[in-house]
């Protein structure tokens, strides 16, 4: 399941699946949080980035978040320890939005764009699903998209 919406202009948000969206108007809100604070923070930080990345893991116990960046070629990981207040913020807003959506576990992958696209979507089961990592041949962008 996906949900896409653009930030500026344009419709409301729709859902693009044919699965039935089990968005309310305050997960939609908090989609919205999720994708402003982090687009706001990736183009203070690269001005010129093409697209942008943030997956949070939710499990009942712990949780985590990674985040990459592209500008051309070029595919930058964003630290969590030196960018700890945006993690927080943005691990909190995807606990919410997950518990709003009666879930306990998933992976959430927002991605964003430089003309205020964006694309998120979840997976309940696969944990490792969509990994952004530069390890073991990984490129930084998230596995899968």
């Amino acid at each position: 399941m996906f949900w896409i919406k653009r930030l500026v202009g344009g419709p409301r948000t729709k859902a693009t699946s044919e699965v039935p969206s089990p968005f309310s108007d305050a997960n939609t809100e908090l989609v919205v949080k999720l994708a402003k604070v982090f687009l706001s923070h990736v183009r203070q930080k690269a001005p010129d980035f093409d697209r942008a990345f943030y997956r949070a893991v939710i499990e009942p116990q712990q949780h985590g978040g990674r985040a990459s960046y592209v500008i051309g070629e070029q595919v930058t990981l964003m630290d969590a320890v030196q960018e700890r207040a945006l993690f927080k913020d943005l691990q909190a807003i995807s606990w919410e939005i997950v518990d709003l959506m009666g879930k306990n576990r998933g992976v959430l992958l927002l991605v964003v764009s430089k003309t205020f696209d964006y694309e998120i979507k979840f997976e309940w089961s696969d944990l490792e699903r969509w990994s952004i990592t530069k390890l073991d041949g990984g490129t930084g962008v998230p596995t899968g998209v």
